[in-house]
């Protein structure tokens, strides 16, 4: 029990934390590159969870004060995170179709996310809407929790002592961008400005998600904020 619990505390000095985050993204990579079940990625997906909540690198709180007693604050950040979220997919649709690259894969993220299910779909052997289901399920009940844990209750958390709290929110937000990015290893051809734009307008989520881990103090807050997001994002893309 005295080493697994220096072992813990080990894991969570920030040399380590930082290490983990390379590691984990790196691992996607591999996963897309070698494994015939990318993008889903299913080996990051339990290791993302399950570190977080064996070191306990994260704070929840009762779910009655963070999310009744606070709701106001609580609505708040929802709203946020929907605004900017949506916004900034907005924008960069007016900017592609000024431009004529509306529907272009290299440039436009949907685009190049069609592209990516159907490679998934012929590497899995189903078909494209099958592999978009999938796809949702990820998006919809292990992102909120699985990247909730780890980039905001593990990165953030493990870096935000040492690097105050908008240093940590900057480098957690750096590889939860990145990682998103490395789904589309996969392609033959990788979209190089779609995954950069999906980098930077995940970062910049993520940075409200670290902001709203440290008003709330509870994870339930982010975690609520990244479902509803996600489901109306993939709401807006099949409308």
């Amino acid at each position: 029990m005295a080493r697994a619990g220096m072992l813990g505390e080990r894991l969570r000095r920030p040399g380590w934390v930082i290490g983990f985050g390379v590691v984990f993204t790196l691992l996607v990579l591999v996963e897309g590159w070698l494994s015939p079940w990318a993008p889903f990625f299913p080996i990051y997906a339990a290791l993302a969870i399950a570190l977080p909540l064996w070191l306990r690198s994260y704070r929840l709180g009762k779910a009655r004060d963070v999310l009744v007693r606070g709701l106001r604050r609580a609505i708040t950040f929802i709203i946020l995170a929907l605004a900017v979220d949506l916004g900034l997919s907005l924008a960069y649709a007016v900017c592609l179709n000024a431009g004529g690259l509306l529907g272009n894969p290299y440039y436009d993220l949907g685009a190049a996310l069609e592209e990516l299910a159907s490679h998934a779909s012929l590497r899995l052997g189903i078909t494209v809407e099958q592999a978009f289901y999938i796809y949702a399920l990820f998006v919809l009940v292990w992102a909120p929790i699985g990247e909730e844990l780890f980039y905001r209750g593990y990165l953030y958390g493990g870096l935000r002592n040492r690097a105050g709290p908008w240093g940590a929110a900057a480098i957690s937000a750096v590889f939860f961008g990145l990682r998103h990015a490395t789904h589309f290893a996969i392609l033959p051809v990788f979209p190089l400005a779609a995954a950069l734009w999906w980098a930077l307008s995940t970062a910049v989520f993520g940075l409200i998600m670290a902001w709203a881990y440290e008003e709330t103090g509870s994870l339930y807050v982010p975690m609520l904020a990244h479902f509803i997001t996600n489901i109306v994002g993939i709401t807006v893309a099949q409308a």
